[in-house]
């Protein structure tokens, strides 16, 4: 997004440049890699704006990022706490640092933590995670009386992302369906009851997202005990022509327009009469599908949009003088 918008990018990898160097290159995105105890002199870095992904390694060696007295630090975390390296941090100093939330669930979970440390709240910025429909062709998958609804999830193989109760709840859906799920490791195997005949486990990254989310009808988010912030798999659920079943909660409400982009349940039993309305009705999820895919080209996701708050910050750091 920045790159398109004509920004100048420098690229510091906390842990060594990997395959995406290449992406980056392609980008016009400069990658320089430097051992930590060089940050304080790296040039790149001196009134420079530098932005802190939601990087515990970062956490670990912002002193030394700040040693390099950049112009001003962002920390965009994507949780919707404050990480104990972050906090740390915080009690051993002033950060002064400016702070980006992506939905209005995380800032207002965030903030009172701002408070606690005595963090400027005017240094705060609301800007949805940027990203580009274009990745993912809108290819939805044709359901036809009779046949299963392929219901699919994709998440990272943690515990906190996948409800143990999962297996019951969906069993209770009134429609025969097939359940995908992405990201299941040995340990999340073992963590979980045996899976029903019903239901096909894959590894992380055994499949490329763009390879799964043709093959279900529909994208379920059921975590065990995770909030989430401004959910990547909504996105590209909404792209990619899969109509998405989610947790009334966090970040959600503020994706999902509830009956006309997507689908927002408050109990598994409401989870699993969704389904089975999608299921059942094959014109309501095509229309979910349309004015979903369109929500988020001309407004989720819409580059400009998103561009203009990130400019907007920019402008703000540049004219800042407390």
């Amino acid at each position: 997004l920045w790159r398109r918008f004509g920004q100048e990018v420098v690229c510091i990898p906390t842990w060594e440049a990997n395959e995406y160097r290449s992406k980056l290159d392609a980008l016009g995105v400069r990658t320089i890699e430097a051992v930590p105890e060089a940050l304080p002199d790296l040039p790149e870095l001196r009134d420079s704006i530098a932005v802190s992904f939601c990087n515990c390694e970062f956490l670990v060696n912002a002193v030394k990022v700040e040693a390099a007295q950049p112009k001003a630090i962002i920390w965009l975390g994507c949780m919707n706490w404050g990480f104990s390296a972050w906090r740390m941090h915080a009690r051993r100093r002033d950060l002064g640092w400016w702070h980006v939330f992506q939905s209005q669930w995380q800032q207002d979970n965030l903030t009172p933590q701002l408070d606690r440390f005595k963090q400027n709240r005017a240094r705060t910025a609301l800007i949805p995670g940027a990203f580009d429909a274009g990745e993912f062709p809108c290819l939805p998958l044709a359901h036809r009386p009779g046949e299963l609804f392929v219901v699919g999830r994709a998440a990272r193989a943690a515990g906190s992302k996948w409800h143990a109760d999962t297996w019951d709840h969906l069993a209770k859906v009134p429609h025969p369906i097939l359940a995908k799920f992405l990201g299941w490791d040995a340990k999340l195997r073992s963590q979980r009851p045996t899976p029903p005949e019903w239901v096909e486990l894959h590894e992380p990254g055994s499949i490329p997202i763009g390879e799964f989310l043709p093959t279900i009808h529909c994208g379920l988010s059921h975590n065990h005990d995770a909030v989430e912030n401004w959910p990547r798999w909504g996105l590209e659920c909404m792209a990619a022509g899969v109509p998405i079943i989610a947790e009334n909660t966090g970040g959600w409400p503020e994706m999902v327009d509830n009956g006309r982009t997507g689908l927002l349940y408050n109990d598994p039993m409401e989870m699993a009469y969704q389904i089975a309305c999608l299921a059942y009705d094959e014109e309501m999820r095509h229309r979910m599908i349309a004015e979903a895919r369109y929500r988020l080209t001309m407004y989720l996701a819409e580059p400009d949009r998103i561009w203009g708050l990130w400019k907007s910050l920019f402008e703000r750091i540049e004219n800042d003088e407390s």
